[in-house]
């Protein structure tokens, strides 16, 4: 989708940087995220794709899609990939939600150690978070 047919659809703008080229405003990423992480609730996992590397593209450093791309890599088989997004997401922003998620795909790979030490991170981040004490104790009795 281009930049224009975007911009009819979200109503978003953008705004032309200092080479000449249009960059997205954040609302417009804000609507491209909301829209790849529907495409990618309901399975379409190569539209979701083409979306986050779009926002990425805009936006290098933004954690959301760095982390969405990762889980839906992981999602898509390509494991080892979408654990190295998921590491980029948390360097980017170190969110107790992103090192829970972390520690969900180590868990399905087996690598419940790497999952202990994502999940306590996790809860060290944000006490009051429930599921992530649940997902540590669950992978501490697989242990």
């Amino acid at each position: 989708m281009d930049t224009m047919d975007h911009k009819e659809q979200t109503g978003a703008s953008t705004f032309a940087s200092d080479d000449g080229r249009h960059a997205p405003t954040s609302a417009c990423v804000a609507a491209w995220l909301q829209s790849a992480l529907a495409h990618h609730r309901d399975g379409r996992v190569h539209d979701a794709a083409a979306l986050y590397q779009q926002i990425l593209a805009a936006d290098p450093c933004h954690a959301d899609a760095t982390h969405f791309l990762g889980l839906l890599l992981c999602d898509t088989g390509d494991v080892a990939t979408g654990i190295q997004w998921i590491e980029q997401s948390i360097a980017l922003n170190p969110d107790a939600t992103y090192y829970s998620n972390l520690g969900n795909v180590l868990m399905r790979a087996g690598e419940h150690a790497a999952a202990i030490v994502a999940y306590r991170e996790a809860v060290a981040r944000r006490s009051d978070y429930a599921d992530a004490h649940n997902n540590l104790g669950n992978a501490l009795r697989m242990t």
